[in-house]
């Protein structure tokens, strides 16, 4: 599918694009996912659910006899004001309670899930996390005799002005350090963890890369003989205004280039970042689109033979005010409707997708 095209129209008015159709080489938007490490994985099924309502949500249903392992968000509209203040934000990018899914919502704006569906005997089990305090992280952690293969996050209060101006993110989604759980905290709301969780023995192995300084890049480096099959993003600092709006994002959320771990980066405050490690034979591999102009998609397409299976993002401009205000945000982050790549999109800046693709 070509890049749906953006509309900029006046105050708290939204950034419109096409809805996606399956099965028609649409280019939609993981909470990065990942395959349980077995031996002879199936490829993904890539389920494209039906356009939200204005900050309603979507849910893609994966077929009967298949359960979900991983999904994605695709934004539809995007609300921001004349001068450029952010006023939406995706608030739930996550499996549903049950499995049978993924779903999503946005603050004010429309969207779409995509979900990767397969066999329900290869499928991870899904564990919810309770919501905790105020801007304190939620874990959803796996039950006995399993680790995590992936989670999401799902928004439960989100803070934003009177005037529609937000003054909150999810600033980490992400497995915790010992593999038992998936991690999600917002800088004020309060939010809830959502786990994939496999057997121990055919689970990834986690592994912590060391924190960035403030607005420079983490990574994960899986150990030798492993490669990357996803991840996730941990913020340390996220630097905001006491009045309220956000001054920070994350601005890289992705497997590395070459496959050998994940990458985080936050605009202005330190990131860690956290992979899912699984042994060369049973890892994806990964291929890099062409960054996208200004506003603009990125894809990343599988090569031949294969199929997606997860991916992430690396932002190369970011834009905002000279006082600190985000005035951009990543809406898209999803699996193609084909099943073909990895689709990423800002709001305003320049942006890279990576996809991870498995044999089909």
């Amino acid at each position: 599918m070509t890049s749906p095209a953006m509309t900029r129209v006046r105050l708290c008015a939204a950034v419109s694009a096409l809805p996606l159709v399956l099965f028609t080489g649409a280019t939609p938007a993981v909470a990065h996912p990942a395959l349980p490490s077995t031996a002879t994985p199936t490829a993904p099924r890539v389920v494209v659910g039906t356009p939200s309502a204005a900050g309603q949500t979507s849910t893609a249903l994966c077929p009967a006899g298949t359960r979900v392992v991983g999904g994605g968000h695709y934004s539809t509209s995007f609300h921001y004001s004349d001068r450029g203040d952010i006023h939406d934000a995706v608030l739930a990018n996550a499996p549903t309670r049950a499995g049978g899914g993924w779903v999503v919502r946005q603050l004010k704006g429309r969207s779409q899930a995509l979900a990767l569906c397969v066999p329900a005997k290869e499928a991870p089990r899904v564990a919810v996390g309770a919501a905790r305090a105020a801007g304190r992280a939620s874990k959803a952690t796996c039950p006995t005799g399993t680790r995590v293969t992936g989670g999401g996050f799902l928004s439960n209060t989100f803070h934003r002005a009177a005037g529609g101006t937000i003054h909150d993110f999810v600033r980490t989604s992400s497995p915790d350090r010992s593999g038992g759980a998936w991690l999600a905290a917002q800088v004020r709301g309060k939010v809830r963890a959502v786990a994939l969780c496999a057997p121990t023995r055919t689970a990834p192995r986690v592994v912590v890369g060391a924190a960035g300084a403030a607005g420079r890049t983490s990574k994960a480096t899986c150990p030798t003989g492993t490669r990357v099959t996803g991840g996730g993003h941990y913020a340390r600092t996220f630097p905001h205004d006491s009045s309220g709006p956000i001054h920070d994002a994350v601005s890289a959320n992705t497997p590395s280039p070459a496959g050998d771990g994940w990458v985080a980066r936050q605009l202005t405050g330190e990131a860690r970042a956290v992979a899912l490690c699984a042994p060369d034979g049973q890892a994806p591999t990964v291929a890099v689109g062409a960054a996208g102009a200004a506003g603009r998609a990125s894809k990343a397409t599988c090569p031949t033979g294969t199929r997606v299976a997860g991916g992430g993002h690396y932002s190369h401009s970011f834009p905002h005010r000279g006082g600190g205000p985000i005035h951009d945000y990543v809406r898209t982050s999803s699996p193609s409707g084909s099943g073909d790549g990895w689709i990423v999109r800002q709001l305003k800046g320049e942006v890279r997708a990576l996809a991870l693709c498995v044999r089909k």
